[in-house]
């Protein structure tokens, strides 16, 4: 009777320690998810509810408070802060979004671009690099600076793209690296320099902006970078130049040139 009982109590320790480590399995695979896939999941669920001329009120509906905020050629850009992206909201003086920025600043949360372009661009925000045909079209600009880099390539498609401009771009504070050895413009951006490798370019950025909005196309295309800039997400210590940047921009001002 007592060995009885004796191995009915280990079975059931055994048992419970079974169950445990499959709780606790289950619990650590379930935070993984929820860290990655499911949260990239519902960040994609947010931003895909991005549209051109919705309200700020109704953008902050989705991405809360307003970290930064800043003005140009008469929008006011407001950045929100997300786990794995930064979105920048440009409005006009009636608190109407007329374009919008998203920024992937990791691989781990990367997002299709097919919905918001309607399906004309499809490619994985913040990991997939730039598509080969790209470079053919009229309207790359890449630059190289004393510390800021990057690339952009100007897209319309008319009514397929519901009559809006988008933006591809490499912006140097999202995910993915970027390298030319020197700046290119081609198109409506100017016509110089030799077009930079497409397979080194990340592009972490996608700008829309939308119908009508011809009264800022102008400025849209003379800027640089599209979304924050760094010199403002450092302030916040979202980011740091890499090292590897650093000592790049120290070799090439030591070799006496200038950008």
């Amino acid at each position: 009777m007592t060995t009885m009982v004796v191995n009915g109590i280990a079975i059931g320790a055994g048992a419970a320690t079974i169950l445990a480590t499959l709780f606790g399995l289950w619990s650590f695979i379930r935070r993984i998810w929820r860290c990655t896939v499911g949260r990239r999941r519902a960040q994609a669920w947010l931003l895909d509810q991005l549209a051109c001329y919705s309200s700020k009120k109704y953008v902050e509906s989705l991405f809360g408070q307003v970290q930064f905020q800043a003005t140009d050629n008469g929008l006011t850009q407001c950045t929100y802060t997300l786990p794995g992206a930064w979105v920048t909201a440009e409005y006009d003086e009636r608190d109407v979004m007329v374009a919008f920025s998203i920024v992937i600043r990791s691989e781990r949360f990367w997002y299709s671009t097919e919905r918001l372009t309607f399906g004309n661009l499809i490619l994985k925000l913040g990991k997939d690099t730039l598509p080969a045909p790209n470079l053919a079209r009229a309207s790359v600009n890449a630059w190289l600076g004393a510390h800021t880099i990057g690339l952009s390539i100007h897209e319309y498609f008319g009514n397929p793209g519901q009559y809006q401009d988008y933006w591809l771009s490499h912006n140097m504070v999202g995910a993915g690296t970027m390298e030319i050895s020197a700046p290119y413009r081609s198109g409506e951006y100017g016509n110089s320099g030799t077009p930079p490798d497409p397979n080194k370019i990340v592009i972490n950025t996608l700008t829309v902006l939308g119908p009508n909005g011809s009264n800022f196309k102008k400025s849209f295309l003379e800027r640089d970078v599209m979304g924050p800039h760094n010199d403002i997400l450092r302030l916040a210590g979202y980011w740091r130049p890499p090292f590897a940047w650093n000592l790049r921009n120290i070799l090439h001002r030591s070799s006496g040139k200038n950008c």
